[in-house]
């Protein structure tokens, strides 16, 4: 009863199982919404394209050079 309203991008599998918790009618009901989901869209965005291809390329220069990088 303390958090007035969440919003979550992420979820542990998308998209949610039906019976989820996060899918109680409660929660997302219209007049007074206490969660609001959103699409896991944060990569769409033209500068996270722009982001996401440059770190395709350096692993792709660094690969052929023989560099370790980005590895776990």
């Amino acid at each position: 009863g303390q958090v007035s309203h969440a919003i979550i991008d992420v979820l542990e599998s998308e998209p949610p199982k039906a019976g989820h918790p996060l899918l109680n009618k409660e929660l997302l009901e219209d007049e007074n919404p206490k969660l609001t989901l959103t699409h896991h869209i944060a990569w769409a965005s033209l500068p996270a394209q722009k982001r996401l291809l440059a770190g395709v390329v350096e692993n792709i220069r660094a690969f052929k050079s023989g560099e370790k990088l980005n590895r776990v």
